[in-house]
């Protein structure tokens, strides 16, 4: 049914409890939900009729083998409005079904064939002798029963066609001089009996279905609301709550998926750990509030610098991680050195007298391209270790791992 926002829930549940708990028997929901009842039941609905028209039209011609124990004399007539009138029609008719029509045609139709069937078999029957005319009450019963219960008309169509059942009962009754009085009395109260019977079934029915379609929705809202807030709470759960950015038990998983990832798809992945230069100092001089703020300021640049395939995340106190699925050594320290570049230009608020400081990041960069095996550790290890090195060479500045700083004359990217 889709996600459902919250304006909208909370309307709908409204309209849901008001319809549970309502006492009132009306078979009929507020505008809204009624239009959404149709809307999700509306096909199955329609598929339903199909069946039960076509289950009618197979029964209504058995009654050919009643017309010919029942009225040998008649039984050409019979055959020809059964097979070469009734039957055609009600068959081109009921081919709207098929075009899922809307609730009032769909019911109609239904209604129209009912009515169709049940007048022809009592003027087919009518006067020709004692015995067809009492048979032709009980077939109206049966027709009765059967469009009530199963074909199921909703229940004020159903209460349409209880009443032309009753009164077409009545009309053929009144002037059929093969029944006596007594035999016209039981008749019309075995039919009368049936259609309130099957009718209170009818109606009972719908309500039924109706409630389970309440409770239904019911359920399925609430679990959507519960799936919605699970996502929210494992969104959040992966956030660090100061930056907003991914935390470090988040980033750990991702490294371990792309180092997974790498090793399938035979590719290099790379890891840029940033720290804050003399974060303490700064944090120790204008206080913890304003220490905060730039941290967040920091991780909102490092987020917006970086394409979107790859994850910054707050490492820990002052120091950033950036996963680099697919990239090497290569791309990792011109990426680092660019974002050292970026928040060394950037002048940062100090105080609220507008006095300006310049602040600048150290960058340790690891990159590999795992084999099956590998510690994935090592590569984390790696930028540790090329953090420290290039705050222990001054800071500001961009240094390689270990094994790639050996490989190179001059790994240190530094630029004032």
């Amino acid at each position: 049914m889709g996600e459902i926002n919250a304006w909208a829930g909370s309307e709908l549940y409204a309209q849901i409890d008001i319809a549970l708990n309502r006492t009132a028997p009306y078979l009929s929901f507020p505008a809204g939900l009624e239009a959404r009842f149709e809307t999700d039941r509306g096909a199955d609905r329609n598929r339903q009729l199909r069946l039960g028209v076509l289950v009618s039209l197979i029964l209504y011609n058995l009654f050919l083998v009643c017309d010919l124990c029942l009225v040998p004399g008649h039984f050409l007539r019979c055959l020809i409005v059964r097979l070469a009138i009734v039957t055609p029609l009600i068959w081109g008719v009921s081919r709207w079904l098929w075009l899922n029509p809307a609730k009032v045609v769909r019911e109609s139709i239904a209604l129209a064939i009912s009515c169709v069937a049940a007048f022809t078999t009592l003027y087919l029957w009518h006067g020709v002798s004692t015995v067809a005319s009492a048979f032709s009450q009980t077939a109206l019963v049966l027709l009765v029963l059967y469009v009530n219960t199963f074909l199921r008309l909703r229940f004020r169509y159903a209460l349409a066609w209880t009443l032309f059942s009753i009164l077409d009962g009545i009309v053929f009754l009144s002037p059929d001089h093969q029944l006596s009085a007594a035999e016209k009395l039981a008749s019309l109260s075995l039919l009368v009996s049936a259609a309130i019977f099957t009718l209170a079934a009818n109606y009972w029915m719908e309500r039924e279905e109706r409630n389970n379609y309440l409770l239904g929705l019911q359920f399925e809202m609430r679990s959507e609301e519960l799936s919605a807030a699970g996502r929210e709470l494992t969104r959040l759960s992966n956030l660090d709550a100061l930056s907003g950015l991914a935390n470090r038990q988040y980033f750990l998983l991702r490294f371990a998926q792309a180092w997974e990832a790498a090793i399938r798809l035979h590719e290099p992945v790379s890891v840029l750990l940033i720290d804050i230069d003399y974060f303490k100092r700064i944090n120790e001089r204008y206080g913890r509030p304003y220490g905060d703020q730039m941290l967040i300021h920091i991780g909102q640049i490092l987020q917006r610098a970086v394409q979107s395939d790859w994850m910054v995340a707050r490492y820990s106190g002052e120091e950033f991680a950036i996963l680099l699925p697919g990239m090497g050594m290569d791309t990792a320290l011109r990426t680092g050195e660019r974002l050292r570049k970026l928040v060394r230009n950037i002048n940062v608020p100090i105080d609220m007298e507008a006095k300006q400081s310049r602040i600048t990041i150290s960058v340790g960069v690891a990159a590999a391209q795992p084999e099956a095996g590998d510690p994935s550790e090592a590569l984390l290890g790696d930028a540790e270790l090329a953090l420290c090195e290039a705050q222990t060479r001054g800071r500001d500045r961009v240094w390689p791992s270990p094994a790639e700083a050996a490989e190179s004359s001059t790994p240190g990217l530094r630029q004032v």
